[in-house]
């Protein structure tokens, strides 16, 4: 049987330096059969246009307008080639190794979403491996393995996120969020609502640069738009009018309303609930949480 073609889809929007890095640092890191989709989220920074260029065939440059962070990872997936389906951030550098054990981890189950270990690129001994919420903004903290084995994961971070494209396919990608936040918070829970678990894998390891800020304006307001999103389609009564009740005291909670109610957010509640068998009450005796 042919090994199992990845398909890395990075994207990019005011990188700078990062891109070109993170590209050298998958070349030298693995001899997995590997595509790279480079997805230029209308950076005005020249940051990806070293692509241009490029003589290496593995790399796939995709410049279709401004789309944010889970918009541009569909689009990435939507140009993929390969079996397994790998979402890094452009900031990151992964070591030796770290994509053998992914895909073969998938190879062994398929109906999985991967999490590797994701190392701070400035303290490499500092790390964690899937991550758990830890408040009302749906914002989530890292966690420490205690062996190297793989184990379950409550929230599988988008920054390195591995799934089979057919699996990525049937549970629908990432949803319709704004500019930046909660994307991988949405997946995972998804995905954990139709029975498919996260899982961390310390084995394999991702340094990753972590930044105080984006090098790019995010409007506050996309941000609660995104949790909102989140909790009108996973969370029961009760705990949606929690995470109201928070987002309400936000300076930009009417904009973000506005915006939520504008949009498809019902129908994908409606969409979501007609196939899952996990609730959110399931998913917090599992993972518990004061969210």
């Amino acid at each position: 049987m042919r090994p199992a073609k990845a398909s890395i889809v990075l994207t990019a929007h005011q990188e700078g330096r990062n891109v070109r890095s993170t590209i050298e640092a998958i070349a030298v890191s693995t001899d997995v059969d590997y595509e790279i989709i480079l997805v230029d989220d209308d950076s005005s920074d020249g940051s990806c246009d070293f692509a241009l260029a490029c003589d290496d065939r593995r790399i796939r440059l995709i410049r279709e307008g401004r789309h944010g962070v889970a918009g541009a990872r569909s689009l990435g997936a939507a140009h993929a080639t390969g079996e397994v389906l790998v979402f890094l951030d452009a900031h990151t550098a992964p070591r030796a190794g770290w994509l053998e054990v992914l895909v073969r981890e998938i190879g062994c189950d398929g109906n999985r979403v991967l999490a590797p270990a994701v190392a701070d690129a400035r303290d490499p001994a500092a790390y964690g491996c899937g991550a758990k919420l830890v408040d009302r903004d749906l914002r989530y903290r890292w966690l420490l393995p205690a062996n190297q084995e793989p184990y379950e994961i409550p929230i599988a971070p988008g920054g390195a996120l591995v799934i089979a494209r057919a699996l990525y396919e049937d549970v629908g990608g990432f949803d319709r969020m704004r500019t930046y936040g909660v994307e991988d918070v949405e997946f995972s829970l998804r995905c954990w609502s139709y029975g498919i678990p996260c899982v961390g894998v310390p084995a394999a390891v991702v340094e990753h640069v972590f930044r105080s800020e984006t090098p790019y304006p995010v409007d506050k307001a996309d941000y609660v738009h995104n949790v909102l999103r989140c909790a009108t389609v996973h969370f029961n009564e009760a705990r949606l009018g929690r995470i109201v009740e928070h987002a309400a005291t936000h300076p930009r909670f009417a904009p973000a309303a506005a915006r939520l109610l504008a949009s498809d957010v019902f129908t994908k509640r409606e969409q979501v609930r007609s196939r899952r068998i996990n609730d959110d009450e399931w998913f917090f005796r599992r993972f518990p949480t004061g969210v």
